[in-house]
């Protein structure tokens, strides 16, 4: 019987509840902000593309340094 009593009450328990949810929060705001990272990387890594072939096409940069 009291087994019973004692496995109610844990189920009924909701202290932990908040940690929990706050965890899950924080899970999906770091999955966006890996994802928001990784194509703000990919964007700059072709602008840099972009402004090293523009400049490499004026002659600024010497022949052994282009890409």
């Amino acid at each position: 019987m009291k087994l019973t009593v004692a496995v109610r009450e844990l189920l009924m328990d909701e202290s932990g509840q908040d940690l929990v949810e706050y965890a899950l929060v924080m899970a999906v705001v770091g999955l966006g902000l890996i994802a928001t990272i990784q194509e703000l990387t990919s964007g700059v890594r072709s602008l840099y593309s972009s402004i090293i072939v523009t400049i490499a096409g004026t002659g600024m940069i010497p022949p052994e340094i282009q890409y």
